[in-house]
């Protein structure tokens, strides 16, 4: 039927061309594909698309559903971004259809998110009680595979970071130091209050005494003094009339500026109902972004503080210990970080731990420019 066509209009137009009755071949097979396709029961526009297309983006499972047809497909080059958070299922999906595939992600921030009965219910059966090694992705495995270690590559030049930031971040998380690829934040943030004159600040709750502590919320923890410190450090950067000007007029309507990153989703539910009862927070709310570290990854904003919750007598950290979600945590600001936490925690135990090595890095360069320690009680007398 194609070469009938293609004869008909060359006789009927005069083309003598072979490369135009080639390319005209090509037109007519698609367009014969395209009207097959959609002509029967079993017609599928998306699996059309996938087919026909140069570039074809979708989530590793997403692209698996079977309308699309992907894997059915080949394409010369498969990129999957974030892969170090991928089952090594959702890799499956994702690669099968390139002839090269390219991974990249970053082992040292959050692994793959496996439900933990299957966890420990996998732990048991193998008599295996390394969970670190059982959860570990299949990215991890290959970079550090001896074929990893000849055909991988680290990207080494960080460009969201202030430079002390960015510092920390690679002196605590990462064998090899990260370089800058910015500048210390514009002269404006100079304009915000005391307590976030620091680059990088830790606000110790511990003086606070039991009145700090962590209150158990089954399944995880919440932590009202850590909230209310948080709520009144929100509330000094958005009345800090000159400064949020200055943030509002350079953030796009897209773009939340604020960012409090919650290492349990309890108190990130607490902290969203306090600052719903916030009168001052009505005209700035669209600025403030209050979600849990699982949900952070790939993420950033200018001014990033953390609650880290957890602070009790017997000073268990709980999965705080986790060095993938405190690096997660801390290398999403760009301009500011605030770390709001009980020091003692970290100080009388757990010192090489991830927040210990953070908590040790800035006692160690605290010179109140780029490094800084501040009591939460010193800062509400302050006030007074």
């Amino acid at each position: 039927m194609i070469n009938q066509l293609s004869r008909e209009t060359m006789n009927q137009f005069g083309v003598t061309s072979l490369d135009a009755v080639s390319r005209l071949e090509q037109v007519i097979a698609m367009s014969q594909e395209w009207v097959d396709r959609l002509g029967t029961l079993r017609g599928n526009f998306e699996e059309f698309l996938a087919k026909t297309r140069s570039l074809v983006c979708g989530t590793c499972v997403g692209l698996g559903r079977s309308q699309f047809g992907v894997a059915k497909n080949r394409y010369d080059w498969v990129i999957v971004d974030e892969a170090a958070r991928a089952t090594p299922g959702e890799l499956a999906i994702a690669i099968q259809s390139g002839r090269r595939v390219l991974l990249v992600g970053d082992h040292r921030q959050l692994p793959p998110l496996y439900p933990e009965p299957v966890v420990r219910k996998i732990s048991i059966e193998l008599n295996y009680s390394d969970r670190a090694v059982l959860t570990r992705s299949d990215f991890e495995r290959a970079f550090e595979s001896d074929y990893g270690k000849q055909v991988g590559a680290t990207l080494r030049t960080q460009y969201r970071m202030a430079p002390p930031i960015g510092e920390m971040v690679s002196a605590c998380f990462y064998p090899k130091p990260l370089e800058p690829g910015r500048g210390n934040p514009e002269p404006w943030f100079n304009q915000l209050p005391k307590r976030l004159s620091s680059i990088i600040t830790w606000v110790d709750t511990s003086d606070a005494g039991g009145e700090s502590y962590e209150r158990a919320k089954h399944p995880g923890f919440d932590n009202p003094y850590e909230a209310r410190e948080i709520i009144d450090t929100l509330r000094s950067i958005c009345t800090a009339e000159s400064f949020i000007k200055y943030l509002i007029d350079e953030t796009s309507d897209e773009e939340k500026p604020i960012g409090v990153i919650c290492m349990y989703a309890n108190q990130e539910r607490l902290l969203q109902r306090l600052l719903s009862e916030q009168d001052w927070a009505t005209g700035y709310r669209h600025l403030i972004k209050i979600d849990t570290v699982d949900s952070y990854q790939g993420k950033e904003n200018r001014i990033i503080i953390v609650a880290t919750t957890r602070n009790n007598n017997q000073c268990i950290q709980g999965f705080l210990s986790s060095s993938e979600r405190i690096n997660v945590a801390i290398s999403r600001a760009m301009d500011r970080l605030v770390i709001i936490g009980a020091a003692r925690m970290w100080r009388e135990r757990h010192q090489t731990s991830a927040l210990g090595r953070v908590l040790n890095h800035i006692e160690t360069h605290r010179d109140g420019n780029n490094f800084n320690l501040v009591q939460a009680l010193a800062i509400e007398e302050g006030q007074k």
